[in-house]
């Protein structure tokens, strides 16, 4: 006998937990000339933010003007070994976060995996979150 496996939307208890856990977060955006998509490290200080750390020259950078972007920030944990994972896409708005803020997460800023200087911060405010669970099902 089989299990039939599942996939489930994620519930908005859920979404908010499986937040915490992110590490890593694909950021989509309207660049000047195309769509971006960019691979950063994230941190959540607060329920309603996320924060990311980058260099002043970087396609990031864009994010960190006076007016707020529009963002999609994708973030996932796949098990291969159980097959079984969740994905988290959250919208918002992003813009240069504010010495006040900064000094409020100090505790909790992302710690980037690429080198160089990244002392510019961009906060994303969370707008909306939804996120799907999946199981693959056991073989026969």
């Amino acid at each position: 006998m089989s299990d039939e496996g599942h996939i489930r939307e994620l519930t908005a208890e859920e979404c908010r937990e499986y937040l915490t856990l992110a590490r890593i977060g694909r950021i989509a955006f309207n660049g000047p000339d195309k769509i971006e998509l960019i691979v950063a490290n994230v941190a959540v200080p607060d329920p309603g933010h996320l924060l990311i750390r980058t260099e002043p020259d970087s396609v990031l950078a864009l994010l960190a003007g006076e007016e707020p972007t529009p963002v999609a920030v994708e973030t996932d944990h796949l098990d291969e070994l159980y097959r079984w994972g969740w994905s988290l896409t959250v919208h918002g708005s992003a813009r240069r976060a504010s010495d006040e803020q900064l000094q409020q997460w100090q505790a909790r800023e992302p710690q980037p995996w690429a080198p160089g200087e990244r002392e510019l911060y961009v906060v994303i405010t969370i707008e909306q979150m939804a996120g799907r669970k999946v199981r693959a099902a056991k073989p026969s």
